[in-house]
């Protein structure tokens, strides 16, 4: 009968033998009590396969070679049910060595279907008992405002949370209690009957855990299996702890068994992986910085030891490049996400994963001004997306608002309106109407809808977004943060400064606590905090905050750094212009028309309403030919970008008259004014 093979990599190191080796061994189903498992094939490179007898036993003879020998197993059974081999960690360290009598393996095997099911229904139960704490300690939240709000937001990450809670039912159903250790079975026994994640902490006995820990530290535990059960066991409490939102506690745990693997030197493959997944822990933390330091061992490790098209490198550079957006350094999260996208599209894996990776790829390089380069990258997101079946919708919600953005960004307003209605409905229809990221959902809408010029709709959603933010999250919450910024914007543009600056200082105060001090966000709301201060005529500091956002984009390396410097230096210019200081307003124009120079290619209707601004100074300071210089410059560029005919052209020639009748040359100014007049016509 022909078979499938399912080819388990079990490492076997062979030393050079000039006569046959045997390997035997017995196979068992899972969780049996050791009842064998007949028909299954067994085979290695340089052996020929066999089944596995009535009693499971089966006899490998190989060729011995000096190589690592790749066992399998076949995919069915004698009963030609599937299966699936549950105990490879316990096999991938076995040693057959020259003319030794080998040590009997023991082969477990589940049936596939029963362990999904097993694993569905564990699963099931898992995330019902934990969105009922949630619901609990949100209550409390509400309440009290505690300091749970930081972990309650984090929850908000279902993607992370629900596949932690996968790793964790997949380890219960795949855990053989007939070898597991004392510390683990009790737990598994418990969750299996019906225990929930704080019973399963409940009964957790991490004082012998702990002795444990320590007698591998001290030599006092060498035996590798023994050191695998107790990597076993800190597995088994990260799980428990993260899918519980314990993450600092998760923390604690990890570093355990990170200190174990770098006392044995034993298997740095999982060091590597357990580097990035510590890394997103403190990510999630807000602890950025050393987040980023353990993805950086983690990438050492891994180019060491795995082949380059390999998908931990992959998770370990996304992980690196979501701790970079976070730092505001868009060109290195850029670099990570296209490293891990040349491993994913080299691997032909076109996954979640790699959809999300694009996605985070997009939202880099639109903070690095290339929308449309983005939209590119977050369409390709979508399409994974929408062929994956029973995708999460809110994953479908989320793609959907990346786009909405990245049509906003490129002023491709009703398209940005089309997609975020899509994922504002599917938000709607798939969380509680308190969820916060209904309440991120609704502040990207007031985005869109600033995009359509229909500020009281932006308005409208923002402040609902907002209301759930505060029943939420704690007063200075970053999130709030944004939000109180966003809102401040749709107050200027419907010329409510008053309130505008009263929500830009709010989330100053937010920014300040959690923001570095050169992070990108804070050179735009230092200038909009200076502009609403501007038009509320508190000159000093408007002043002040557009120097403080001037300095940041000198040391900045945004693409639209000459354009934000022209029109900052601008703004000063108005100031100084206003407070009876014009030289050192002149000054001010001056380097605009140097940054409008470095932005544009020759002349534009930008640099001509800086050169106005200028011929007003001179004007005013009675210096009539230097004003008649610069108002000449602005009707040229006009005549350029408007044409002859243009109305706006009436206000220039104007301009120019009332010059040359102050130079006494009263001929030419009513030649000037005859021309506004025809031009008004």
């Amino acid at each position: 009968m022909k078979k499938e093979y399912a080819i388990i990599l079990l490492f076997f190191f062979v030393f050079a033998s000039i006569r046959a080796q045997e390997i035997t061994g017995t196979v068992y189903y899972h969780n049996s009590n050791r009842k064998p498992a007949k028909g299954v094939e067994i085979s290695a490179s340089g052996c020929n396969p066999v089944y596995s007898k009535d009693d499971g036993t089966f006899i490998l003879k190989c060729a011995a070679y000096n190589q690592i020998i790749e066992l399998g197993i076949g995919s069915k059974d004698g009963n030609n049910q599937n299966i699936t081999l549950t105990n490879s960690d316990d096999l991938n360290r076995l040693i057959i060595k020259k003319n030794e009598v080998q040590q009997h393996i023991k082969i477990y095997v589940a049936v596939t279907e029963t362990l999904n099911e097993k694993t569905a229904k564990t699963l099931a139960r898992l995330e019902k008992n934990l969105f009922q704490k949630v619901e609990r300690l949100e209550s409390k939240m509400e309440k009290e405002h505690s300091n749970f709000s930081k972990r309650i937001e984090k929850l908000e990450d279902q993607m992370y949370i629900k596949e932690t809670l996968e790793e964790l039912a997949q380890l219960v159903a795949n855990t053989n209690k007939e070898t597991a250790s004392e510390v683990v079975k009790p737990v598994i026994e418990n969750i299996e009957n019906g225990g929930n994640l704080e019973d399963a902490l409940g009964v957790f006995n991490t004082s012998q855990l702990e002795k444990e820990y320590q007698s591998i530290l001290t030599d006092k535990i060498v035996d590798e299996h023994q050191i695998k059960q107790v990597l076993k066991g800190y597995e088994l409490k990260i799980k428990l702890l993260v899918s519980s939102l314990e993450y600092e506690k998760a923390i604690v745990n990890y570093q355990k068994s990170i200190d174990i693997l770098l006392h044995t030197n034993s298997n740095q493959h999982q060091l590597g992986v357990l580097y990035y997944d510590l890394a997103y822990i403190h990510e999630k933390l807000g602890k950025y910085e050393e987040a980023l330091d353990y993805t950086k061992k983690s990438i050492e490790i891994l180019k060491q030891l795995v082949d380059p098209e390999n998908s931990d490198l992959a998770m370990a550079y996304y992980v690196s490049s979501n701790i970079y957006m976070s730092l505001g350094q868009f060109k290195n999260a850029l670099d990570n996400s296209n490293k891990a996208i040349a491993i994913k599209e080299k691997m032909k894996q076109s996954d979640k994963d790699l959809a999300l990776t694009y996605e985070i790829k997009a939202y880099a390089l639109l903070r690095l001004e290339e929308p449309e380069e983005a939209l590119q990258y977050d369409l390709k997101a979508l399409d994974i997306l929408e062929g994956i079946v029973d995708i999460d919708p809110m994953f479908l919600a989320f793609s959907y608002n990346g786009i909405a953005l990245d049509y906003r960004e490129i002023e491709e307003c009703e398209q940005a309106y089309s997609y975020m209605k899509k994922a504002v409905k599917i938000t709607e229809e798939n969380v509680d109407p308190q969820h916060i990221e209904l309440a991120f959902m609704y502040g990207n809408f007031g985005k869109v809808y600033k995009c359509l010029f229909e500020y009281e709709k932006a308005l409208q959603f923002e402040l609902k977004g907002l209301a759930i933010l505060e029943k939420k999250l704690s007063p200075k919450h970053p999130s709030i943060g944004v939000l109180y910024d966003n809102l401040a914007l749709t107050y200027q543009l419907l010329n409510q400064y008053d309130k505008a600056l009263e929500f830009q200082l709010k989330a100053l105060v937010i920014s300040n606590e959690t923001l570095a001090y050169n992070h990108p966000n804070l050179e735009v709301m230092y200038s909009n905090i200076a502009l609403s201060y501007q038009v509320l005529g508190q000159f000093d500091n408007a002043i002040k905050y557009y120097e403080k956002s001037i300095r940041l984009l000198e040391a900045s390396s945004k693409k639209s750094k000459n354009s934000a410097l022209a029109s900052t230096y601008h703004y000063l210019g108005q100031i100084y212009t206003q407070v009876n200081k014009p030289w050192v307003a002149i000054t001010a124009y001056q380097k605009a028309v140097d940054y409008w120079k470095k932005e544009l290619e020759g002349n534009h209707l930008s640099l001509g309403v800086t050169y106005e601004d200028i011929a007003r100074v001179y004007y005013s300071m009675r210096l009539f030919d230097k004003s008649l210089s610069y108002n000449e410059q602005v009707l040229e560029i006009q005549k350029q970008y408007q044409g002859e005919n243009h109305p706006a052209l009436a206000g220039t020639y104007e301009n120019i008259g009332y010059v040359y009748q102050a130079l006494g040359k009263s001929k030419k100014a009513k030649s000037y004014f005859k021309k506004a007049l025809e031009q008004r016509q």
